[in-house]
């Protein structure tokens, strides 16, 4: 009867309208007290998740599925889940959550292998657009466990305009939140999409206007292209100063 109504979740977790109460469902069975007993319940999980015929769709679920055990606090089996991911790229994103997870854990040692790990899986990435995507996540995470040398060096690889601007705004704000205004900003000024140099900007220079410095939003704001967002932008800031 547990592996009936183990496959019936299984077959709704591929559905993203019903997505949210499986994950919820599974997180209950998946995680009992005795280790023995999760081990052998993600085994039967993983036994009915191959019975799902979109390759793509099962892998993402099987993705989510560490996720979810890994945010009850099980990283030791949320693990092997995402190395049964075959995907590389999807791979690649779940040993990327694993290692963040570790590294707030206090579990460094543990978490900078498998980013390494998720490094080389989302460069093997064949499809263009899921590697950049792929890689463009590896170098947000890498951004935020301070390994933000060899993030750059990452990003500056993405062949994506888009992504790669996208990786320079992650590693940007993590550089604003330790309070390094002056690399974030030229971080983003590297990024050769307009549209995502735009957003960054917009985005740093209401960060300012949040730390009351007015002589950084302003300048930072009319350096945007857009005129609307520009407008937008300058608004907010004003916003933002006249409530404070």
């Amino acid at each position: 009867q547990r592996l009936e109504r183990i496959k019936a979740l299984t077959a709704a977790l591929v559905d993203p309208d019903r997505q949210l109460a499986v994950l919820a469902a599974l997180a209950g069975l998946a995680v009992p007290e005795q280790q023995a007993d999760a081990e052998a319940l993600l085994g039967e999980i993983r036994t009915a998740l191959r019975s799902v015929g979109d390759v793509d769709r099962r892998e993402y679920a099987l993705g989510k599925l560490a996720e979810v055990v890994a945010g009850v606090g099980r990283l030791d089996l949320a693990e092997p889940l995402a190395r049964a991911i075959a995907v590389p790229d999807r791979r690649a994103a779940a040993l990327c959550m694993l290692a963040r997870r570790l590294d707030r854990a206090g579990r460094r040692d543990e978490a900078m292998p498998m980013l390494t790990e998720a490094e080389t899986l989302a460069g093997d990435t064949m499809d263009p657009e899921r590697r950049a995507r792929a890689q463009r996540d590896v170098v947000g995470v890498l951004a935020a466990v301070g390994e933000r040398e060899r993030a750059e060096t990452l990003a500056g690889q993405i062949t994506d305009p888009v992504q790669q601007g996208r990786a320079l705004n992650r590693l940007a704000r993590a550089e604003l939140a330790d309070g390094h205004w002056d690399r974030a900003a030229a971080l983003i000024r590297q990024v050769t999409d307009r549209d995502v140099r735009d957003r960054g900007l917009a985005d740093l220079a209401l960060r300012a206007a949040d730390d009351r410095r007015l002589d950084r939003a302003e300048p930072l704001a009319r350096e945007i292209a857009d005129p609307g967002l520009r407008v937008r932008t300058l608004g907010g800031i004003t916003d933002r100063m006249d409530r404070r």
